[in-house]
């Protein structure tokens, strides 16, 4: 049995990918780098085992893999949504090179799943699949929320659990006006 890694909390999600074959070449690439989490979002029929050619011993893989018919059920239980483009238009905003953000999400995945999307062969994510994109720096909450400080929930704690914790601190710090 193998340990857990970080790169246990990255999925890699193909968005209604074109050809099979590249499917078993994204397959043979996760296990050469070692991910293990392929994702589908309705993918094409596989009559002819294209797959499982360019796979090439990423067999365990491909057949693992998790099949979705939407989007949004694909990356419902991932904390990070990372779409790729080759496209820099003007409306996609927060662009950054694979290594700068790897700086960014590495230090993130010991608490959360990551999911990295990648369009289809011919025209890539759509706006709409780059919509579900949320850029979460550091910086950006602040410059658009102004909060500070984040927790990031334990397995066992639920955002009701979150709330009264913060609740019960606010009236610790008092003083309390009635209505």
């Amino acid at each position: 049995m193998r340990n857990q890694s970080l790169l246990d909390n990255i999925s890699i999600v193909l968005v209604e990918t074109k050809t099979p074959a590249n499917i078993g070449a994204v397959a043979r690439c996760m296990m050469n780098t070692g991910l293990s989490r392929l994702i589908l979002v309705d993918p094409p029929a596989d009559r002819n085992h294209e797959a499982r050619r360019l796979a090439a011993g990423a067999y365990a893989l491909l057949d693992a893999a998790e099949i979705y018919d939407s989007l949004d059920k694909a990356v419902a239980d991932h904390h990070l949504v990372i779409g790729t483009t080759r496209h820099k238009g003007k409306l996609r905003k927060n662009m950054r090179s694979p290594r700068v953000q790897a700086e960014h999400v590495v230090p993130l995945l010991a608490h959360n799943k990551a999911a990295v999307l990648f369009g289809n062969e011919v025209n890539g994510l759509t706006n709409q699949d780059l919509e579900k994109v949320v850029e979460t720096s550091h910086e950006w909450i602040v410059q658009r929320t102004g909060i500070e400080a984040r927790h990031i929930a334990d397995d066992d704690e639920t955002t009701s659990v979150l709330g009264t914790k913060a609740a019960e601190a606010e009236y610790e710090r008092g003083p309390h006006r009635g209505r």
